[in-house]
C-alpha cells in the first residue's frame, strides 16, 4: 500500500479509537506526586505536645523571675524594667554570676506574644540557657 494510491479504496479509514497512552502517563505522574507529597504533609501535622504536669515549681536559691504583665511591661524579680536595653543589662549581670541561675518566665495569659519573644531574645543575648515557663495548672473536672 503506497501513500499515493491511485485507488481511494486502499487508503485506511479514520481512527475510531482514543489513544490512552498519554492519559495513562499523566495519571501515573500524578499518582507518583501524591505518593511523595502525602507522607510529608501528614508528618508535619503529627506534632506531639508535652503532657501537663501538676508538680509544684521548686525554685532554687537565686532563681530569677521575669514577669510579663498584660500590657507587655517586664519586671525582674518584681522590679519593673524601663525597656529592653535595661532588661538585657540586668540579665547580663545575672549571667555573670559564678553559678548561673535558672530563669522562670511568668507571663500574663493576655500578654502580647511579642513581649514574650523580646524577653526570650534578651535571655539568649545575655547568654542564659536555663529558661522555664511558669503556668497555672488547668482545672480538672472531678468524677462523680
Amino acid at each position: 500500500m503506497s501513500l499515493f494510491a491511485e485507488d481511494a479504496d486502499e487508503l485506511p479509514g479514520p481512527l475510531a479509537g482514543i489513544n490512552t497512552t498519554p492519559l495513562v502517563d499523566v495519571m501515573l505522574v500524578l499518582l507518583i506526586i501524591f505518593l511523595i507529597t502525602v507522607p510529608v504533609v501528614v508528618a508535619q501535622g503529627g506534632i506531639r505536645l508535652p503532657r501537663e504536669t501538676t508538680r509544684a515549681v521548686v525554685e532554687e536559691p537565686g532563681t530569677v523571675t521575669l514577669g510579663i504583665a498584660r500590657e507587655g511591661t517586664v519586671s525582674l524579680n518584681g522590679v519593673p524594667l524601663a525597656d529592653t536595653n535595661a532588661l538585657i543589662g540586668a540579665l547580663r549581670a545575672v549571667a555573670a554570676r559564678a553559678v548561673v541561675p535558672a530563669v522562670h518566665v511568668r507571663a500574663d495569659v493576655e500578654a502580647p506574644y511579642a513581649a514574650v519573644g523580646r524577653v526570650l531574645a534578651a535571655c539568649r543575648t545575655a547568654g542564659l540557657q536555663r529558661i522555664g515557663f511558669v503556668t497555672q495548672p488547668a482545672a480538672r473536672e472531678r468524677a462523680p
